[in-house]
């Protein structure tokens, strides 16, 4: 068994949360100037931390999360999940959020149909 020591050696750490950032940023579909005028960052700040030239601080860490809706932890431990990102498109549209919970049960719905043979038309 390998010991993975990514938790403990801070050079591993940092690379992992610099690819964590980038991963949420691409997940909501968002530039890099979308990203900063979310958390207050300057874009080239976002940049150099994307592209590990540049060490986040624990203040820029939170206002990263806070744009993303998430804790830093959040951040530190985990890229997001599969599907965050159909969301996070759907918010960006403006939609509510029961409106966007309105859209993914009728996919929901729409993915049970065609699991159970019922290849109905889309936009019924």
């Amino acid at each position: 068994m390998t010991n993975d020591n990514s938790k403990t050696d801070p050079k591993k750490r940092a690379g992992e949360v610099t690819h964590h950032i980038r991963a949420w940023r691409k997940s909501r579909g968002w530039t890099i100037n979308d990203l900063a005028r979310e958390c207050g960052l300057g874009p080239s700040l976002i940049s150099q931390i994307e592209h590990g030239r540049s060490r986040y601080s624990q203040q820029s860490l939170e206002k990263i999360a806070s744009a993303f809706d998430v804790t830093p932890g959040t951040i530190l431990d985990r890229p997001p999940e599969a599907g965050s990102s159909v969301v996070a498109s759907l918010l960006a549209k403006q939609l509510s959020k029961e409106d966007c919970c309105d859209v993914l049960v009728e996919v929901a719905l729409r993915l049970v149909e065609l699991r159970n043979g019922k290849d109905m038309a889309v936009g019924m």
